[in-house]
Protein backbone atom coordinates (compact mmCIF):
# COMPACT_ATOMS: atom_id res chain seq x y z
CA UNK A 1 0.00 0.00 0.00
CA UNK A 2 0.69 3.73 -0.60
CA UNK A 3 -0.16 6.38 1.99
CA UNK A 4 0.20 10.26 1.01
CA UNK A 5 -0.92 13.12 3.10
CA UNK A 6 -2.75 16.14 2.04
CA UNK A 7 -3.76 13.77 -1.34
CA UNK A 8 -0.95 15.36 -3.53
CA UNK A 9 -1.69 12.83 -6.68
CA UNK A 10 0.30 12.31 -9.65
CA UNK A 11 -1.10 11.35 -13.30
CA UNK A 12 -1.32 7.64 -14.57
CA UNK A 13 -0.25 4.39 -12.73
CA UNK A 14 2.39 6.62 -10.44
CA UNK A 15 0.69 5.21 -7.75
CA UNK A 16 0.00 2.06 -8.62
CA UNK A 17 -3.56 0.70 -9.20
CA UNK A 18 -5.51 -1.63 -6.32
CA UNK A 19 -6.03 -4.42 -9.16
CA UNK A 20 -1.79 -4.75 -9.15
CA UNK A 21 -2.37 -5.47 -4.81
CA UNK A 22 -1.63 -1.64 -4.18
CA UNK A 23 -3.82 0.05 -1.82
CA UNK A 24 -3.71 3.72 -2.20
CA UNK A 25 -4.38 5.30 1.24
CA UNK A 26 -4.79 8.88 2.28
CA UNK A 27 -4.29 11.05 5.29
CA UNK A 28 -6.15 14.22 4.10
CA UNK A 29 -5.64 16.77 6.61
CA UNK A 30 -8.53 18.52 5.82
CA UNK A 31 -7.24 19.28 2.62
CA UNK A 32 -10.62 18.12 0.68
CA UNK A 33 -8.61 15.63 -1.36
CA UNK A 34 -9.99 12.20 0.62
CA UNK A 35 -13.32 12.67 -1.37
CA UNK A 36 -11.20 11.92 -4.49
CA UNK A 37 -12.87 8.81 -5.72
CA UNK A 38 -9.29 6.77 -6.63
CA UNK A 39 -8.20 6.03 -2.49
CA UNK A 40 -9.12 2.56 -0.97
CA UNK A 41 -8.05 3.49 2.39
CA UNK A 42 -8.60 6.50 4.29
CA UNK A 43 -7.86 7.76 7.22
CA UNK A 44 -10.19 10.53 8.95
CA UNK A 45 -9.62 13.14 11.57
CA UNK A 46 -12.46 15.15 11.05
CA UNK A 47 -15.59 12.85 11.71
CA UNK A 48 -16.70 11.64 15.18
CA UNK A 49 -14.71 8.58 16.00
CA UNK A 50 -18.15 6.88 16.95
CA UNK A 51 -19.04 6.98 12.81
CA UNK A 52 -15.46 5.27 12.34
CA UNK A 53 -14.31 2.41 10.83
CA UNK A 54 -17.00 2.48 7.72
CA UNK A 55 -17.05 0.85 4.66
CA UNK A 56 -18.74 4.10 2.48
CA UNK A 57 -20.61 3.87 -0.74
CA UNK A 58 -17.63 3.71 -2.93
CA UNK A 59 -16.48 0.46 -0.92
CA UNK A 60 -13.77 2.55 0.15
CA UNK A 61 -13.20 1.82 4.15
CA UNK A 62 -12.77 5.08 6.32
CA UNK A 63 -10.63 5.01 9.53
CA UNK A 64 -10.01 6.92 12.34
CA UNK A 65 -6.86 8.75 12.78
CA UNK A 66 -5.83 11.03 15.86
CA UNK A 67 -2.80 13.36 14.87
CA UNK A 68 0.16 13.11 17.29
CA UNK A 69 1.85 15.28 19.06
CA UNK A 70 5.34 14.57 18.77
CA UNK A 71 6.27 14.88 23.06
CA UNK A 72 10.09 15.06 22.09
CA UNK A 73 9.22 18.81 19.91
CA UNK A 74 6.03 19.98 22.14
CA UNK A 75 6.47 19.81 25.65
CA UNK A 76 6.10 22.11 28.95
CA UNK A 77 9.07 23.86 29.72
CA UNK A 78 10.26 24.61 33.02
CA UNK A 79 10.17 28.57 34.52
CA UNK A 80 9.31 29.84 31.40
CA UNK A 81 7.82 33.39 31.84
CA UNK A 82 3.96 34.32 30.64
CA UNK A 83 4.40 36.70 27.76
CA UNK A 84 0.94 35.90 25.76
CA UNK A 85 -2.65 35.92 26.51
CA UNK A 86 -3.50 34.14 23.90
CA UNK A 87 -1.61 32.18 21.13
CA UNK A 88 -4.23 32.20 18.35
CA UNK A 89 -3.10 29.31 15.80
CA UNK A 90 0.15 27.49 14.82
CA UNK A 91 -0.10 27.10 11.30
CA UNK A 92 -0.56 29.29 8.30
CA UNK A 93 -2.90 31.70 8.14
CA UNK A 94 -6.01 31.45 5.77
CA UNK A 95 -9.80 30.93 6.57
CA UNK A 96 -9.88 27.29 7.31
CA UNK A 97 -7.51 27.94 10.52
CA UNK A 98 -9.93 30.30 11.36
CA UNK A 99 -7.98 33.17 12.82
CA UNK A 100 -10.24 35.58 11.76
CA UNK A 101 -12.50 34.19 14.23
CA UNK A 102 -10.04 34.68 16.83
CA UNK A 103 -9.71 37.80 15.86
CA UNK A 104 -13.08 38.82 15.81
CA UNK A 105 -13.62 37.58 19.23
CA UNK A 106 -10.68 40.00 20.32
CA UNK A 107 -11.95 42.66 18.80
CA UNK A 108 -15.22 42.04 20.71
CA UNK A 109 -13.61 41.40 23.77
CA UNK A 110 -11.82 45.01 23.31
CA UNK A 111 -15.01 46.70 22.20
CA UNK A 112 -16.88 44.66 25.78
CA UNK A 113 -13.78 45.38 28.42
CA UNK A 114 -11.90 48.12 26.83
CA UNK A 115 -9.34 45.89 27.33
CA UNK A 116 -6.38 44.01 24.41
CA UNK A 117 -5.46 41.00 25.36
CA UNK A 118 -1.96 40.03 24.62
CA UNK A 119 -1.62 37.69 21.50
CA UNK A 120 0.47 36.28 19.46
CA UNK A 121 -0.29 34.67 16.10
CA UNK A 122 2.15 32.63 14.27
CA UNK A 123 1.66 31.12 10.49
CA UNK A 124 2.52 32.29 7.12
CA UNK A 125 0.08 35.33 5.94
CA UNK A 126 -2.63 34.10 3.79
CA UNK A 127 -5.27 35.81 2.10
CA UNK A 128 -9.21 34.82 1.77
CA UNK A 129 -13.09 36.06 1.91
CA UNK A 130 -12.65 36.03 5.99
CA UNK A 131 -8.93 36.38 6.61
CA UNK A 132 -8.20 39.29 4.14
CA UNK A 133 -10.63 42.04 6.33
CA UNK A 134 -9.04 40.56 9.41
CA UNK A 135 -5.56 42.50 8.97
CA UNK A 136 -7.96 45.76 9.07
CA UNK A 137 -8.91 45.41 12.47
CA UNK A 138 -5.60 43.97 14.14
CA UNK A 139 -3.71 47.40 14.37
CA UNK A 140 -6.25 47.96 16.58
CA UNK A 141 -5.66 45.20 18.58
CA UNK A 142 -2.28 44.05 20.62
CA UNK A 143 -0.78 41.09 18.10
CA UNK A 144 2.04 39.97 17.27
CA UNK A 145 2.53 38.17 14.17
CA UNK A 146 5.56 36.66 13.55
CA UNK A 147 5.01 34.79 10.09
CA UNK A 148 6.15 31.14 9.94
CA UNK A 149 8.64 30.01 13.06
CA UNK A 150 10.21 26.77 13.62
CA UNK A 151 8.95 24.18 15.53
CA UNK A 152 11.21 24.74 18.51
CA UNK A 153 10.21 28.25 18.48
CA UNK A 154 6.53 26.92 18.30
CA UNK A 155 7.08 25.22 20.84
CA UNK A 156 8.71 28.00 23.49
CA UNK A 157 5.71 30.82 21.62
CA UNK A 158 3.11 27.60 23.32
CA UNK A 159 4.81 27.65 26.47
CA UNK A 160 4.62 31.16 26.92
CA UNK A 161 0.98 31.64 26.19
CA UNK A 162 -1.56 31.32 29.06
CA UNK A 163 -4.36 30.30 26.26
CA UNK A 164 -4.26 28.20 22.65
CA UNK A 165 -7.20 29.01 20.80
CA UNK A 166 -7.65 27.09 17.17
CA UNK A 167 -10.71 27.99 15.67
CA UNK A 168 -11.04 26.01 12.26
CA UNK A 169 -12.87 23.28 11.96
CA UNK A 170 -10.37 20.36 11.48
CA UNK A 171 -6.83 19.75 11.62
Amino acid sequence: SLCIRGGVRAGGNVLGEKEMGNWKMIYGGNTGRSRWKWWDIILEDLLPVEELPMLEARGRILLHYEKPINPKMFYPEEDVPIKYDVCLGASHIHDKKGQWLGIKALKEYKDTYGKNLRVIMPGGHGRGTFTTPMYDVIPELNVEIPGLVSRPDLRHILNQSKLFCHFGGGG
